[in-house]
């Protein structure tokens, strides 16, 4: 397992997408999800770029690229098939490109339940504005005591439930079954919200 910071130089993005399992953990606030949008469209590129370079040559592929970006005005959402009109290049065929490795989403410091919405509009978002293929694998509630006990050797505290704990144990089973977050109205997520209220 590697931690890599936000906004790492390419050869770190390089070797976080050589991972197994590549991780992308992002929290439902305005800066941290601007951040993340700016981290897809630099992975968009990456996995696109060396293709790109081949199929186009490496001083057009470069410029086609800064046009697109240009021409979408940044906004990751459009960026890919900003990048087909520019290229020439079928929409498809880049999606095809960018999507070829998965990547899983976590999403940190849940405060509510809209915040899961914010998981899944960002797959949304990855899918359909860059090709990715963003996988929502783990809602991390916000709760500093759970933490806190994360941190001490001791874990939780007797008789009462870490529900820290109780999340990383669901993102690994995710993760092994290959399974994503159910939105909120799903019928899996009804049931889950029974089981909480019945656990107390």
């Amino acid at each position: 397992m590697i931690d890599l910071p936000a906004g790492t130089h390419d050869a770190a993005l390089d070797l976080w997408l050589a991972a197994d399992q590549p991780m992308i953990v992002a929290v439902p606030e305005r800066l941290p999800l601007e951040a993340t949008a700016r981290l897809l469209a630099r992975t968009f590129a990456r996995l696109v770029g060396p293709w790109l370079a081949r199929r186009l040559g490496a001083e057009r592929s470069r410029e086609v690229m800064a046009e697109a970006w240009d021409a979408c005005a940044g906004r990751t959402g459009t960026w890919m098939r900003s990048v087909a009109r520019v290229s020439g290049i079928d929409a498809d065929e880049l999606a095809a490109r960018a999507g070829r490795k998965p990547l899983f989403l976590v999403l940190n410091r849940v405060r509510r339940g809209d915040d899961v919405d914010v998981g899944h509009a960002l797959v949304t978002a990855a899918g359909h504005g860059l090709g990715l293929d963003l996988r929502f694998r783990a809602v991390i509630p916000f709760e500093d005591e759970g933490w806190i006990r994360a941190r001490r050797s001791g874990g939780a505290a007797p008789g009462r439930a870490d529900l820290l704990g109780a999340e990383i144990d669901d993102l690994l089973a995710r993760m092994d079954e290959d399974v994503d977050v159910p939105s909120p109205g799903d019928w899996r997520w009804s049931l889950r919200e029974a089981a909480s209220a019945i656990g107390g």
